[in-house]
Parts: C-alpha cells; structure tokens; sequence
C-alpha cells in the first residue's frame, strides 16, 4: 500500500510520532527548568513563619511518677468505696496518661494487669 493510500490522519499521526526516533546523543544533557504555571510570583505565596518555632515543652518526671502514683491509689482504694468501677477507671486513666507521657513503669503496669482489669480494658487501648 502505498503512502498516499494511506488516511491523512495515520500519516500524520506517523509524521508527528517521529519525534520519538531522534537518538540521544543528540538532546542536550541538561534542559533548562520548564516554566511555572503559576507564574513568577508564586513563591512569594509561600512565606516561613517570622519567628523559629517554640521548643516543646519539657515535662518534670517527678509530676509524671506522681501522676501514676496517684492513679495506683485511686485503682487499689476503689474496691472498698461504693462506686468502685468508676474509680478504677479513673485511675486507670491516671495510669495511662503518665504512660502516653513516656514513664516506663506506668507502661509496665498498663501491660501487665490489662488482661486481667475491666476498668483498666475500658480506659486504655489494647496494648500492642
């Protein structure tokens, strides 16, 4: 079949793809950075805050370990008050946040007497 045979379209569909075919010894190595579609101003939208940030705040272990402390006390004295599951679950939630604050004894503690605690199941997730 010969070229003029052929549809217009597909010749030039075959004239447009024979970008593809140029060997790469001849395409520089390094092409300049296209051009932004936002523009030339787009970076001035993009600002860093006008001060460094704040340092976290650093937390005293002292008040960590007597966040858990008294969290065992409001566990172990719930059995005898009248509302007891809802005093356990109140320091098993003491217990818990002194070991989401990092106090590796409160950690321990929530692991170990998790299976065996209601209110400690209900106030904390299941260890992993």
């Amino acid at each position: 079949m010969a070229a003029s045979a052929l549809d217009p379209r597909y010749y030039e569909a075959l004239q447009f793809t024979a970008f593809s075919a140029v060997p790469f010894k001849s395409l520089p190595l390094l092409a300049p950075a296209p051009e932004s579609p936002l523009g030339e101003g787009f970076r001035t939208l993009i600002v860093l805050p006008p001060a460094p940030p704040a340092k976290p705040a650093t937390i005293d272990p002292r008040s960590v370990r007597a966040l858990m402390d008294r969290g065992v006390v409001i566990f172990a004295n719930a059995a005898a008050s009248a509302s007891g599951d809802a005093q356990r679950q109140k320091g098993a939630e003491l217990i818990q946040a002194a070991g989401l604050l990092g106090f590796v004894p409160a950690r321990a503690l929530r692991v170990r007497n998790f299976p065996q605690s209601e209110p400690l199941r209900r106030a904390v997730p299941r260890p992993t």
